[in-house]
């Protein structure tokens, strides 16, 4: 699906995805997977401590590499003498890190090769000096069990805490991104509760999922929904699974004999709607996010949907649209625009030979947030600056995408 993903369909798959890019040094990418990832936990499984811990983890983590990223981006640029451009990459690496001797490297970079930070600088680029950070605590398992179970409904609580000590361990395993020893642990659980233990299985698919066993995990999650057949949760990671595998018959069917009070819901629908695109069928997919926005309203997850079901099926324009609408949006609620849907409007611009300053500005804005694309960018915003005349900048951006290769 390119470089951004523009579908959230599932914590598992978004994390997942997240761990793809982070393993191939796109931290950038990394970084935005993980932000949906807890977004979707926010508002789809907002109890989930244990899942929301672990994505935080990976989160700090790609931040960091991304930092440390932009810190050597930044070099390369200051030796193509882009100042102004390595300046504004050691700022972002600033408000990136927390850690204390990288913050100091970023400040000298600053400080000496290019400029003082500027006094209106955000409060993020103020972090404390090491001496003022408190010591970390040690791991205390116990209580990170309990802290775990009481966000958890009530009754799942009460049986995640009946499970016994190997389920305690694969648990806080699985939340620690562990996920060799939280399946091994997970197993035994099972063995252990051989009746009553229809929460264990779900936990053991996470595991398996991010562990690319993808037939475990199927079996898991199909003896979960034999327990809990309403369960969106469970439906929508069984269905992304079989999607991965191209088995899109066997999604639809698992969400075809759903519950109705499931395939007749929004999410419901609006699942049907993803399965039909990465199937390739365009088409029905249109139709079915199209109908969702006019029963239920205006959604901006759904519109990027539609708009990328657009995007794919070459009604280029009529995408174009429904991107502005998107950035318009964010703008008019205060809200950052998502720099996702600034690369894909950027995009069909330049596509459709639009060489405009408002694109070439997207461009140099994408390639400040995310290193991995910003060669890409630079080599955009060279064919903006030839196309407009504009040699000399033309041949400094190419010169700056090249360095970057």
């Amino acid at each position: 699906m390119g470089l951004f993903s523009f579908f959230t369909k599932s914590v598992q798959k978004t994390e997942a995805l997240g761990d793809t890019y982070f393993s191939a040094n796109k931290f950038g990418s990394a970084k935005l997977e993980y932000e949906s990832a807890l977004d979707i936990i926010e508002k789809r499984h907002p109890d989930d401590q244990a899942m929301k811990a672990r994505v935080l983890e990976k989160l700090k983590n790609s931040k960091e590499s991304l930092a440390r990223q932009h810190l050597e981006s930044g070099d390369q640029l200051f030796e193509a003498n882009a100042l102004e451009d390595a300046k504004k990459l050691f700022s972002i690496a600033l408000s990136l890190t927390e850690d204390p001797e990288l913050q100091q490297t970023l400040r000298q970079k600053i400080a000496s090769k290019i400029a003082e930070i500027p006094e209106d600088e955000p409060d993020e680029f103020l972090v404390p000096e090491p001496d003022d950070e408190p010591e970390p605590e040690p791991y205390d398992t116990e209580n990170a069990f309990e802290v775990l179970c009481m966000t958890l409904p009530e009754e799942m609580g009460q049986a995640y805490r009946s499970y016994g000590e190997t389920f305690k361990q694969g648990f806080l395993a699985l939340s620690q991104g562990d996920f060799t020893l939280a399946a091994e642990k997970l197993r035994q659980a099972m063995d252990e509760n051989p009746s009553g233990g229809s929460y264990i299985s779900v936990e053991l698919a996470t595991a398996l999922i991010n562990l690319g066993q993808s037939q475990g995990a199927i079996e898991q999650l199909t003896l979960y929904l034999q327990n809990n057949p309403s369960s969106f949760h469970g439906i929508s990671m069984l269905c992304d699974i079989f999607c991965e595998l191209k088995r899109f018959d066997e999604a639809l069917t698992v969400l075809e004999q759903s519950p109705e009070n499931i395939n007749e819901s929004p999410e419901g629908i609006r699942l049907k709607g993803r399965i039909y695109y990465l199937e390739g069928d365009y088409q029905k997919a249109e139709e079915i996010f199209r109908g969702v926005l006019d029963d239920f309203g205006w959604d901006l997850d759904l519109a990027r949907e539609l708009a990328m079901t657009l995007g794919a099926s070459d009604k280029t324009k009529e995408a174009m649209t429904l991107y502005a609408d998107l950035l318009n949006q964010c703008t008019g609620c205060g809200q950052r625009p998502s720099p996702l849907d600034k690369k894909a409007f950027a995009d069909l611009s330049f596509k459709l030979n639009d060489f405009s300053d408002s694109i070439l500005n997207l461009y140099l804005d994408l390639a400040n947030d995310h290193a991995e694309i910003r060669s890409e960018c630079f080599f955009k915003a060279s064919a903006i600056y030839k196309n407009t005349g504009n040699e000399k900048e033309a041949a400094r951006f190419l010169k700056l995408a090249e360095t970057l290769i």
